[in-house]
């Protein structure tokens, strides 16, 4: 499925992290159309009481790598092509998702 490309009617937002949280990356990232948003660790976003509304996910993403990192064949970047790469992320996450509709029976 191709992601649709961001318009000035409806803009896409691109979550980073602190390593693109510089000029050359925030001009790649507004010339590409998207709206960064960088959080600092710790910073999250707070409603008129100080409350978390939207706390950080960081830990979705690191341990998504975790698990992918756990297949060989994705350990190290051995493909010739992003397509096979990309094809190998996708066995192994119906590989993670079996296991875990698996488990949860």
């Amino acid at each position: 499925m191709e992601r649709p490309l961001p318009t000035e009617e409806e803009p896409q937002h691109l979550c980073l992290d602190k390593g693109y949280d510089n000029a050359p990356a925030e001009a790649v990232v507004t010339g590409a159309g998207y709206v960064p948003h960088i959080r600092r660790i710790g910073e999250e976003k707070l409603d008129d009481q100080r409350e978390k509304t939207c706390p950080a996910r960081r830990w979705v993403v690191e341990r998504t790598f975790a698990w992918l990192g756990q297949w060989r064949r994705l350990a190290k970047d051995y493909e010739q092509s992003p397509r096979s790469t990309e094809a190998f992320m996708q066995i192994a996450m119906i590989g993670l998702l079996r296991g875990t509709l698996y488990h949860a029976n």
